[in-house]
């Protein structure tokens, strides 16, 4: 374990494990994890980030002067801190994970995208723009508005333009409100 951001460092009691203010000695995350993982260095805060683990399940908790705030719950095969942008308008830390093989997305507290997916990926065009995979086809997250995975191949543009997608031997475009229009 690495000592955390702005005072704070795991600290082992009775077997689990939690977070401790140095400075002013208050916990801030009640040891009760089998293992604590800061993410500060991705998110420097007044407030560090952890990923929990127990038992081999994992979760987020967010250490604060009441013991901390689970954001996720110790629910998970993984979690990963979404490492792109996606143009959101609620400013909040997403996060990817992972439950029997599939994979999801969560806003905090909020699951935007159930784990039903082979896999969610920033998009190579337009990292602001995440690509899902789920039984060969393919959808895309943009702005937590989830368009299905119903397409065999999406295009979407390094900077401005329509979104281009084929279904089969047929191609169209999303239209502002995400809306699929076949070309003509």
């Amino acid at each position: 374990y690495k000592p955390m951001c702005f005072d704070q460092s795991p600290f082992e009691e009775n077997g689990k494990w939690g977070v401790k203010n140095n400075v002013f000695g208050t916990v801030e995350v009640t040891p009760e994890y089998d293992e604590v993982t800061d993410l500060s260095d991705e998110f420097p805060s007044s407030y560090s980030h952890c990923k929990v683990r127990l038992g081999d399940k994992y979760g987020l908790v967010l250490s604060n002067k009441e013991g901390g705030r689970v954001i996720l719950p110790p629910l998970y095969d993984e979690v990963m801190k979404l490492s792109t942008y996606l143009g959101d308008n609620d400013y909040c830390m997403k996060w990817v994970v992972k439950l029997n093989g599939k994979y999801g997305l969560s806003c905090g507290e909020k699951i935007d995208l159930e784990a039903i997916y082979d896999k969610i990926m920033p998009s190579p065009d337009n990292p602001n723009y995440l690509l899902t995979l789920k039984d060969g086809k393919y959808g895309f997250l943009k702005d937590s508005k989830p368009i299905p995975a119903e397409y065999d191949e999406i295009r979407i543009p390094s900077v401005m333009g329509w979104i281009k997608a084929r279904k089969g031997n047929v191609w169209g475009y999303f239209d502002v409100d995400y809306q699929f229009t076949e070309d003509i």
